[in-house]
């Protein structure tokens, strides 16, 4: 055989296997990159899940903690009949207008994560439906009518709507309630 021959065989054989190898190669690379993005999606899902949930836990937990409170202090201290027995019509008004804020407060808070939780994939499904079983407990005291006092059942279309009332659409918060606080 002739020494080109075998060279330029021999040449091309290392070629070819370069050409293989290189493809190989970067076939995986393809593969890597494509995981790399996915995962790279998945934390990107993740932080966005965190971001709106630390955006509507927060206030809705303060909404929900000045609401139990107010509702402790309506029955366990008899808050409003205080100030309708002793305290001037002004303190009178106070009570009953920080009340209704306070209501107004958490129902729109819940409106506001209800509306999120309804269009988005929040990741750990379990979690959002432990939210959810918790807002509807908390709905289905406030619906129930084994109270004495009829004033403090509040049903379920009508929480939604208080909640709809106070809710900003500009901004997706809720209104303070400015007017009503300045009479």
């Amino acid at each position: 055989m002739n020494t080109e021959l075998v060279v330029a065989s021999f040449s091309g054989a290392v070629a070819l296997s370069s050409v293989l190898l290189s493809s190989r190669f970067s076939r995986k690379q393809t593969l890597l990159a494509a995981q790399l993005e996915r995962q790279g999606a998945e934390q990107l899902k993740l932080a966005e899940h965190q971001d709106l949930m630390s955006q509507r836990r927060d206030p809705l937990l303060w909404a929900a903690y000045d609401f139990q409170s107010r509702l402790f202090n309506i029955v366990d201290r008899e808050f409003l009949n205080l100030y309708y027995a002793h305290g001037h019509e002004r303190d009178r008004a106070y009570a009953l207008r920080s009340t209704l804020h306070v209501a107004a407060d958490y129902f729109g808070q819940v409106e506001l994560l209800r509306r999120k939780i309804q269009f988005l994939d929040l990741g750990n499904r379990e979690s959002s439906r432990t939210v959810v079983r918790h807002l509807t407990a908390i709905s289905n005291v406030l619906n129930s009518d084994g109270y004495d006092d009829p004033h403090f059942r509040v049903f379920r279309s009508n929480q939604r709507a208080l909640g709809e009332l106070v809710i900003s659409n500009s901004n997706d918060r809720c209104l303070v309630l400015q007017q009503y606080f300045a009479s």
